[in-house]
């Protein structure tokens, strides 16, 4: 590619794509990504049985995400000033900027459709103008492109900045119901997709959730609030637990997909993207890392604040003995890597990343790609399964 990165900063480059060609090779390998990420959570559905939710919540989601590039695709293809901005260094995916325009424009959608000539008439234009000069009538093709993107996007359909998935009730009793709550957000910062579970206690007394009154309205807003910058999850949390009265938080689970490393459109980390140039077969070759961050609460108590005298409030677990958790502010850590089996088979200790290991029975389930072993002991799963 020609073209040089833009520099944002200190540290992050970011890359706009400047042919049709460079746009088709893009999008057809962050679709690959998002298809090899549904397979794997499809793994983890069959391995994990008919009651978890959590790989079935998250392939809704992928499949959000795909959808999303889909028509980012229909949007760039033919536009004159090919301006779609890749995060070089901490994602492979599109700028946060990108995601976030997308709620203006679905916004502006019927405007901007009755601006737009009807695609028959598009259609008609180009074949004449094809018949007549013999070349592409790019103008045409951009508009018709735009309108096509126009027509396909749907809120329902798309994964935005912020998403909200599923308030699911799991179990209630005298004192209280358990929820299974889900949500999507696209980082600022990282410029990558972070999927989120929440198991919460919900006050018996309170409207419930499912109801989808001013307690589930109220919820969502304090989770868009709270959460859609990629807060270490204690301060997630601990928001929540503050701001959403009735509602206690158990177990926050937070995904984050990417980066994605490979040698067209990342730069980091600098030894896996080495790696594939080593050992990769074609330009195409990619290495997608995923992590899980987890936080549960570990006791209830009684609140002694002037502000909050007597309320029960969370107090979740973050081990002073494990580092990297105390650092995040986080209960557990868990780590992944997809990788082609070639690719996999080079990796050195140095490469995998910390705390995980390399589960190559797995590999046979992913059409070729190497997922690091699951740690057992899911906080998650527990909550869901307690009496």
């Amino acid at each position: 590619m020609s073209l040089e990165p833009n520099h944002h900063g200190n540290d992050q480059e970011f890359k706009c794509l400047e042919s049709q060609d460079e746009y088709a090779r893009y999008f057809n390998q962050l679709c690959s990504v998002f298809e090899i990420l549904i397979d794997f959570f499809s793994y983890q559905a069959k391995a994990g049985g008919e009651k978890n939710l959590e790989p079935e919540i998250f392939k809704g989601f992928l499949r959000k995400m795909l959808f999303t590039i889909e028509a980012m695709r229909v949007k760039y293809t033919y536009h004159p000033r090919h301006n779609l901005s890749v995060d070089l260094t901490d994602s492979g995916f599109p700028s946060f900027t990108e995601m976030s325009n997308l709620n203006a424009l679905l916004r502006n959608r019927s405007d901007r459709l009755a601006e737009l000539p009807s695609a028959q008439s598009l259609k008609q234009a180009i074949l004449s103008h094809l018949l007549e000069q013999h070349e592409d009538p790019e103008e045409l093709l951009w508009r018709l492109g735009d309108r096509a993107f126009y027509e396909m996007i749907d809120p329902d359909r798309m994964m935005l900045d912020f998403t909200p998935g599923q308030i699911t009730l799991r179990s209630e009793n005298e004192t209280h119901r358990t929820y299974l709550v889900s949500w999507s957000c696209y980082d600022f910062t990282t410029n990558r997709p972070y999927l989120h579970l929440m198991v919460c206690d919900q006050n018996a007394a309170s409207e419930p959730l499912e109801s989808n009154g001013f307690n589930s309205r109220h919820l969502l807003e304090v989770i868009k609030a709270e959460g859609s910058r990629v807060p270490p999850l204690a301060v997630l949390a601990t928001g929540i637990d503050t701001m959403a009265e009735d509602i206690h938080p158990k177990v926050i689970k937070r995904t984050c997909l990417g980066p994605i490393c490979s040698p067209r459109y990342s730069r980091d980390p600098e030894e896996l993207c080495a790696l594939i140039e080593s050992r990769g077969e074609t330009a195409d070759d990619f290495i997608v890392l995923v992590e899980d961050e987890i936080i549960f609460s570990k006791k209830q108590t009684i609140s002694s604040s002037f502000f909050s005298m007597g309320k029960v409030r969370e107090i979740f677990s973050v081990p002073e003995s494990d580092l990297e958790c105390y650092q995040r502010k986080v209960s557990r850590v868990h780590k992944y890597l997809l990788a082609p089996h070639r690719i996999a088979q080079g990796l050195t200790g140095s490469q995998i990343p910390a705390g995980a290991a390399p589960d190559h029975s797995a590999s046979r389930h992913q059409g070729g790609l190497f997922p690091l072993r699951r740690p057992s002991g899911d906080p998650l799963r527990m909550a869901l399964t307690r009496s």
